[in-house]
């Protein structure tokens, strides 16, 4: 299991984009939590679960594709997000 720990990408301002390697099975607590600049997301299909509050506060986020295999999504997990 590859997983984006706790607060890995947390508060990084400036990041707009991100490319989820396929070998990362979940994305941990508060991963990218304060990514205000971070406008979309595609989440592959090696995604299992998103972590609590994985993407709080992501106040540009206006487009997510989540694939089936999310088979979880954790408390809080989109919290502020446009």
């Amino acid at each position: 299991v590859v997983s984006f720990g706790y607060r890995c990408f947390a508060d990084c301002v400036n990041l707009t984009s991100i490319s989820i390697p396929s070998s990362v099975t979940s994305i941990g607590e508060s991963c990218f939590e304060g990514c205000r600049s971070l406008t979309s997301i595609t989440i592959p299909s090696s995604i299992t679960q998103l972590g609590a509050r994985c993407f709080e506060n992501c106040y540009s986020l206006t487009s997510v594709v989540l694939p089936p295999s999310v088979t979880s999504l954790d408390d809080r997990c989109f919290y502020y997000c446009s």
